[in-house]
């Protein structure tokens, strides 16, 4: 069936001969200081196109379809430390096998869309799982990581063949309790500095699809980012030991980054689409676009994001991870994928009862933190979370 095209002028018609060379600057974008950033998860099964740079280009991305979405809820920024921030949102950062909350300050001004740096929550966790000592624990007092000149998504104005970079890092402080390591309350911080460039590297038309069987258009910059990250331990102010970052699978110096391509669109404050790339960019890992203006079969679509746990967790290649959600699944579809997206594996795990599922890793590359989600064929049901192979 012929999709109909509706599209979207947010700023002036167009001539019909085509699409006029776009920029934008801080008047094209609205930064609400609460908004819910719905977006469309799709991986890459079938092949998602690799965008082409150049001029005036259309992007047709009309077939993308995924049956999760996955939401961001930014709220108001207050916090004194973040003055140039208009809003945050509540983040997942793991040091190793634990898992964190930090908020995540963002901002607009005349010079670009930013980053203005983080806040980790205070939290305590027990390290009786990794050290077999129920009376080791870790405490997180609370970091702020205040960058000291903003880290740009994207510089104004903004126009094809502009380029850009930041440097920030983020620092997580903590006080560890370790009988094995003779540690008492020692200060351990954790510091991941990243280089981020930027470069408009096309514009044109983005198509995406639409509600009950159409197509949406929107008028875009084509951006393209890549972020280095290096990770670095300190056990009071020195290079942490080799055992203690083995204890929490950390490496020293471990180097890490991500490819991904952005569109942005007058009227919008995040990508309408983002693609992850692998590391040669001729491959495009997972996408995400924005569901509450383009979404397709929409009683499909699994909205209803329930709680899980994962155990044991970290776990062995030849182990076996269960599984277990707090609503019953009928039937469950489990993927695991790295940071950038690429699936590693997706399929049915072993049921062992409505709301308990078994999967055992050994086809997995090796130790790491991966991700997953499940989500259930026949309802609104799905979980996500993080898996750490040991």
């Amino acid at each position: 069936m012929q999709k109909a095209l509706f599209t979207v002028f947010l700023v002036a018609l167009l001539p019909i001969a085509g699409l006029a060379q776009i920029t934008l600057d801080e008047s094209d974008f609205i930064m609400e200081p609460d908004y819910v950033d719905a977006r469309v998860l799709v991986f890459s099964d079938p092949p998602i196109p690799v965008p082409q740079h150049g001029e005036d280009r259309v992007y047709d991305y009309s077939d993308l379809f995924s049956s999760v979405i996955d939401s961001t809820f930014f709220h108001e920024a207050t916090d004194e430390n973040f003055e140039s921030a208009t809003r945050f949102h509540v983040g997942s950062p793991a040091l190793g096998p634990i898992s964190l909350q930090s908020e995540y300050y963002k901002g607009i001004n005349e010079s670009g869309l930013f980053r203005a740096g983080s806040y980790l929550l205070p939290q305590r966790e027990s390290l009786g799982p990794l050290t077999g000592n129920p009376e080791d624990s870790i405490i997180f007092p609370g970091s702020y990581s205040v960058f000291e000149e903003p880290e740009y998504a994207i510089n104004f104005p903004a126009t094809y063949g502009d380029e850009w970079s930041s440097e920030a890092k983020f620092v997580t402080d903590a006080q560890v309790t370790a009988a094995a390591f003779f540690l008492n309350n020692a200060e351990v911080t954790n510091q991941q500095s990243f280089t981020r460039e930027g470069a408009v590297v096309g514009w044109g038309e983005l198509i995406l699809p639409g509600k009950d069987d159409t197509e949406v258009s929107f008028e875009v910059l084509l951006i393209r980012d890549r972020l280095d990250v290096l990770d670095s331990t300190f056990l009071e102010g020195e290079p942490a030991p080799p055992q203690l970052l083995s204890a929490f699978n950390l490496v020293q110096g471990q180097q890490s980054f991500t490819n991904a391509y952005y569109f942005y669109a007058p009227g919008f404050s995040t990508p309408l689409l983002r693609l992850v790339m692998n590391p040669d960019w001729d491959f495009v890992n997972s996408a995400t676009f924005k569901s509450d203006l383009v979404i397709s079969n929409t009683e499909d679509i699994v909205t209803n994001k329930v709680d899980a746990t994962a155990f044991p967790n970290p776990v062995g290649l030849s182990e076996r991870v269960i599984f277990q959600t707090s609503e019953p699944m009928t039937d469950p579809v489990l993927t695991v994928f790295d940071n950038s997206g690429r699936i590693l594996f997706s399929g049915s795990p072993d049921i062992q009862a409505e709301d308990t599922f078994s999967w055992e890793p050994n086809n997995m590359p090796g130790a790491g933190l991966l991700y997953y989600q499940i989500k259930d064929q026949n309802s609104a049901n799905y979980t996500s979370g993080k898996l750490l192979i040991k």
